[in-house]
């Protein structure tokens, strides 16, 4: 998802980040700050960016965030008026917050946004969309391609934020990287 995208989804829950992949089969890599790494099956190498103002909007004062795509759109951690990005997009946004209440805060506000439903993987608990990109999480936002398939979570562990997105044609696709996502 964009950082737009991002700030769309922050809006719902005070903040938002995400993106999406190909349907290529991908290697298990870490990525991600010190002590907030993770794994995800990103087809190719991710672009990388730190402490952008796309990134930081709408996100807790005196956070951290750091951003991982791959994706047909070069902006994918943008500002908030650009549309979601197109199929094949797949992003890791990772949050850094001052403290594991404000980050747990963050999560439970998302259980109020429509389709959202709790979810649980690899020990970390928050809440997962999965469906299409015309939804009530986009809402406010431009899309790309209204048929897409669209997959998010988002997880907290500690201070910590894992915003996991996917924008594919297929839904399995968009399944199979969120499922893919660990915490390391």
């Amino acid at each position: 998802m964009r950082c737009s995208r991002m700030a769309a989804l922050s809006l719902v829950a005070g903040a938002a980040l995400a993106g999406c992949s190909s349907g290529t089969t991908a290697v298990h890599q870490t990525y991600g700050p010190s002590g907030h790494q993770f794994s995800v099956a990103f087809p190719s190498q991710p672009n990388s960016e730190a402490n952008t103002k796309g990134l930081l909007t709408g996100l807790p004062p005196g956070s951290k965030a750091y951003g991982y795509d791959v994706s047909p759109d070069a902006n994918v951690f943008s500002a908030a008026s650009l549309p979601v990005p197109p199929p094949p997009t797949f992003a890791v946004a990772v949050v850094v917050t001052r403290s594991a209440k404000t980050a747990q805060g963050f999560v439970q506000q998302l259980s109020e946004v429509p389709g959202i439903k709790q979810y649980t993987t690899s020990g970390l608990s928050g809440y997962r969309f999965v469906g299409s990109e015309n939804s009530p999480i986009n809402q406010g936002s431009r899309i790309s391609d209204p048929s897409a398939s669209e997959g998010v979570l988002f997880l907290d562990r500690g201070a910590a934020l894992y915003i996991v997105e996917a924008i594919t044609a297929q839904r399995a696709e968009s399944q199979a990287f969120l499922a893919s996502f660990r915490a390391v």
